[in-house]
């Protein structure tokens, strides 16, 4: 059933978001699906947050979704322009700005590394922040990688297409939902993970380093559930952060990385768990 309404919305494009609900309340009481069947409320493997041997000295690890885009302002945007290539509204500059000035009290004098999308929204993002923290900030460098990009999709969708396939993904579940000519989520789990590996065992910074990732909402999230050892179900609950929201880890006394209680309520973390 679900390889039916796939051909029938990406072929037929139906019409709006509020038809893609309708099918899919359809075809959940059709197969039977609950919210129950796509995250099961099994017993977590495990349940404490990675310890590293934090070689390089870092403070803390602030993640940053890029700022509002004109594909976040207008959806048809996707169909028009490669997602890549997609810039920053004229109020996703500005909040840039405005929340490079809030990491500037955040981390203070404290060093300051970026990784950075190669996503030209998200590096407009990392431009305004560098504007918004001042050019005395102590900014030790700054690193393109593609680890950390936007989930592909697909090549030029229209919104209608969109809104189905984000629609089918929320009943299939996010992490292993695939897109046709794109990625699963677990196919962004692994990249990031790869980079949480090669970066914090490898490299080496100065004492109370800060480290910021400019990045986008799912690659965000997939960094915490690696970074935690969060299960798929407890991922499943997790939600983005606006654009422009951070999520700040602050190390702890025995070299754990913790959540604030700002960033939990940001991305909706389960209450349930540490992080």
């Amino acid at each position: 059933l679900l390889q039916f309404l796939y051909f029938i919305g990406l072929y037929y494009d139906m019409a709006a978001a509020e038809a893609w609900r309708g099918v899919i309340e359809i075809a959940k009481r059709f197969c039977g699906h609950t919210e129950h069947a796509v995250t099961p409320n099994t017993t977590p493997l495990w349940s404490e947050p990675l310890r590293f041997e934090n070689k390089g000295n870092v403070q803390r690890i602030l993640l940053l979704r890029h700022a509002q885009s004109t594909a976040n302002a207008n959806g048809e945007v996707y169909g028009q322009i490669p997602d890549w290539r997609i810039p920053l509204t004229q109020r996703g500059h500005a909040d840039s700005v405005k929340v490079g000035k809030k990491i500037r009290q955040i981390v203070g004098n404290d060093p300051v590394k970026f990784i950075v999308s190669p996503y030209i929204r998200a590096k407009q993002t990392y431009l305004g922040v560098r504007r918004g923290m001042g050019k005395d900030a102590n900014i030790i460098g700054a690193t393109e990688d593609p680890r950390i990009r936007e989930q592909q999709f697909g090549n030029f969708l229209n919104q209608r297409t969109m809104n189905y396939l984000f629609g089918v993904r929320q009943l299939y579940g996010r992490v292993f939902w695939r897109f046709r000519e794109g990625e699963s989520g677990l196919d962004v789990h692994n990249r990031v993970a790869d980079l949480i590996e090669s970066e914090m065992n490898t490299s080496t910074y100065p004492p109370n380093t800060t480290l910021i990732l400019v990045t986008h909402g799912l690659a965000l999230r997939c960094f915490l559930m690696r970074w935690l050892w969060m299960s798929v179900s407890d991922f499943e609950k997790m939600s983005n952060p606006p654009n422009c929201g951070m999520v700040v880890l602050n190390r702890s006394p025995d070299n754990r990385y913790v959540l604030t209680k700002e960033s939990r309520k940001v991305i909706s973390f389960p209450s349930s768990l540490r992080g």
